[in-house]
């Protein structure tokens, strides 16, 4: 093998890299605090997310649990290897959808997720590639459910000096996201 092959193999492997990821489909599923505006707050998350993403914000206002789960299921429906990024109650939401339909996504990261006894049982298992980004400062969700869903189902649990709004740390979760899809994007 030459330099030109080198080249090429590496040009190649760019080339595909970059077709994969711009075929990423990423949802984003809010939580009732966010759910005034949940286009808004997905801006200020993700407004680098763009490159490489298909980014979709279903709207959950105004849903119960359950019709949120149903509505999560039917946009999703028929995608595989999706990523979910999940903020608030929204993390109950990706959690109840991958009870349901695992194959569609194996790339998680929950936001100052609230977890209650009651969903936290309904749980049994998560994806291999969980990440979860939690405040200090949340008064919203307990940093104590957050811990213990952590360590029972294996996740990176990074605790930030911040609200339950994650403002003071937008840096910390694009890192999360780009770490956590790593292995989608690289070329190997």
């Amino acid at each position: 093998m030459n330099d030109d092959d080198d080249n090429h193999s590496e040009l190649m492997c760019l080339a595909l890299s970059q077709m994969w990821c711009a075929s990423i489909q990423a949802f984003f599923f809010h939580g009732d605090s966010d759910s005034k505006d949940p286009e808004d707050l997905q801006s200020q998350w993700f407004k680098n997310l763009q490159d490489g993403y298909t980014l979709h914000a279903p709207n959950f206002s105004q849903l119960t649990q359950k019709q949120r789960t149903k509505k999560a299921a039917e946009v999703t429906h028929g995608l595989k290897e999706i990523v979910v990024i999940a903020s608030g109650t929204g993390a109950i939401t990706a959690c109840l959808l991958y009870q349901k339909f695992p194959q569609r996504f194996d790339h998680l990261l929950l936001l100052s997720p609230v977890f209650d006894p009651h969903s936290m049982e309904q749980i049994k298992a998560m994806p291999s590639q969980l990440k979860i980004v939690h405040g200090l400062h949340d008064e919203l969700a307990s940093i104590r459910h957050t811990q213990r869903f952590a360590k029972q189902f294996k996740a990176e649990l990074i605790q930030v000096q911040d609200d339950p709004r994650l403002h003071q740390c937008l840096a910390v979760i694009e890192k999360a996201l780009s770490d956590l899809t790593n292995d989608i994007i690289l070329c190997s």
